[in-house]
């Protein structure tokens, strides 16, 4: 965990002395994850029942054995559980009076059992996140997971277990969510931030407000003030909706406020108007990066190519945010970079692509040119269709979890179509030392139709364009956290196949090199590539026969 302000919240209103033991291991493991100092990272502690009780502040102690030594200090009290008076009083406890500091601020709440007032919960949440912590929620045994997910805000960071013992297995999923809510955002950034958000129909009340979550804490990654980070929002379904301009809000609690009071109404999804209205909230007159973040889960009922083209000649970055099905074409249309493009299979995966928006938003140099330059227009060639699929599942004592990222890219043609399929496959691995972050990726193409003695990309104008990219976005990890010293190795291996299986072309597992992909872009081809059994089980053989990483 980076430098960080920790407070713990724990309710103390029905436990047994050995149940708080349980607890007190679960604070300790994560405090010995971490870096205690004056400038480092920081704790304090807060127990509740029918009141909230302050055991030390975040400025109290400069040392991970003293902090250690106090956690054991605190006894169980009786008495209800009035979580929404300690979230409440909690808020406090961060500003810089009681030792806050201008960094990452975490609050870990952990109960095991229902709060009396259920209905009181979601206001000083809210108001938690509106100052810019980030609320984790721990519920065991009696704890209610609607309850968890109210205070938390987002089921990422929301856990549950069934035992007080088993509070030591959320060890690994802790970590990963502290690593990331401690990656500090580009605080020294000057942009015009502007987001776009569907209201749709086909998205519920409950999605909107992961929605409004997610856009609180990309802004929480920012400094916001007139000379720094400006903000304006909008929303869209059959009409664009004015929310707030650049000018607005130059206080951070008052643009979080007005985003968590967004209202829903639904509709259709008119993405290209909306396009055409959001040009309006730039300001020419600022000489600062121009960045556009739209969030959409469904096609767009009217064309967005020429508005979005319109947008990114007047220099302005448009990111997209592909949500479940979403097709991929037509938000590359959008961002006409693959980099600025993510997607989530449905909207609780938006909190997993937090740090990498804000990476990529950080790192944006403006719009420019295409990533590759267009190449001449081909002769008539069979429509085709290019698509990448990436997995990787990293090996852990939880269930393991499956992220699945999906671009596709369609040339019409009036030609009888064949289809172009570039697979990225993963297998898992029984794992090793955590120490080891290593990743291998296998890249294969399915084209079904060609010539023989033409080019891998020959008259596929998408691949021939977008390759380079798409190869060195998988390769790219640099937002993932690893538990242990060593950096995260990233490796890609290309493979073409013929229907048997039989290998046509290979590359060795090796670092990411813009060299190589031109080299298997220049491929000459014998024959097709399919995608079937026989590619799967020798991408399989290959990972067995050639790749020590621990994740593939």
């Amino acid at each position: 965990m980076e430098k960080a302000d920790v407070i713990f919240l724990v309710d103390s209103s029905r436990i047994s002395q050995i149940q708080y033991e349980s607890i007190r291991r679960f604070m300790a493991s994560i405090v010995n994850q971490t870096t205690v100092g004056t400038n480092l990272t920081r704790f304090g502690l807060i127990s509740y029942s029918d009141k909230p009780r302050t055991h030390f502040k975040l400025n109290a102690y400069d040392s991970k054995r003293k902090v250690l030594a106090a956690i054991p200090t605190v006894k169980p009290e009786g008495g209800g559980t009035y979580t929404d008076k300690a979230l409440r009083y909690s808020l406090e406890y961060f500003s810089a009076e009681h030792g806050g500091r201008e960094m990452p601020q975490i609050l870990v709440v952990i109960t095991d059992g229902a709060a009396n007032i259920p209905s009181n919960l979601k206001g000083p949440a809210d108001k938690l996140r509106e100052h810019g912590v980030t609320v984790i929620s721990v519920g065991v045994k009696e704890a209610y997971r609607d309850q968890l997910l109210t205070i938390s805000g987002n089921t990422g960071r929301s856990f549950f277990v069934n035992r007080f013992e088993a509070l030591g297995t959320l060890h690994n999923n802790m970590s990963a969510v502290l690593c990331n809510a401690t990656k500090q955002g580009c605080k020294g950034k000057k942009a015009d931030l502007i987001f776009l958000l569907d209201q749709s129909s086909s998205i519920n009340s409950e999605d909107h407000d992961m929605m409004k979550n997610f856009t609180v804490s990309i802004v929480n990654s920012f400094t916001i003030s007139e000379d720094r980070v400006r903000v304006g929002l909008a929303q869209f379904s059959d009409n664009p909706q004015d929310e707030f301009n650049l000018n607005s809000y130059f206080r951070k609690e008052d643009l979080v406020g007005h985003i968590q009071n967004l209202k829903y109404t639904g509709g259709n999804t008119y993405l290209g108007e909306a396009l055409k209205h959001i040009n309006k909230y730039f300001d020419d007159s600022r000489v600062v990066p121009k960045n556009l973040v739209l969030i959409s889960d469904g096609g767009s009922h009217d064309d967005v190519e020429d508005a979005a083209d319109y947008l990114r000649t007047h220099n302005i970055s448009v990111f997209a945010i592909g949500i479940g099905d979403i097709h991929d074409l037509e938000l590359l249309q959008i961002t006409g970079n693959p980099e600025r493009l993510l997607n989530v299979q449905n909207f609780k995966g938006l909190e997993n692509i937090k740090q990498d928006l804000v990476d990529i938003l950080c790192d944006d140099p403006g719009p420019g040119p295409d990533p590759t330059p267009t190449p001449p227009t081909p002769s008539p060639q069979p429509s085709s269709t290019t698509t990448t699929t990436t997995t990787a599942t990293t090996p852990s004592p939880q269930p393991s979890s499956t992220t699945t990222t999906t671009t596709t890219a369609t040339t019409p043609s009036p030609q009888p179509s064949s289809t172009t399929t570039t697979t990225t496959t993963t297998a898992t691995t029984p794992p090793r030392s955590l120490s080891n972050c290593s990743i291998d990726i296998a890249m294969g193409f399915d084209i079904s139709q060609r010539t023989a003695g033409e080019k891998l990309v020959s008259g596929h104008t998408m691949l021939l364009r977008f390759l380079p990219e798409i190869a060195s976005s998988v390769s790219s990890v640099k937002t993932l956290c690893c538990v242990g010293p060593d950096p995260i190795q990233p490796k890609i291996a290309f493979q073409l196949l013929d229907s048997d299986g039989r290998s046509l072309y290979d590359t060795d597992f090796e670092a990411y090199s813009k060299e190589v992909v031109d080299k298997v872009m220049e491929v000459q081809m014998s024959g097709t590539t399919y995608f079937n059994t026989a590619m799967l089980k020798s991408f399989k053989q290959r990972f067995l026969d050639k790749s020590k990483a621990d994740v593939k």
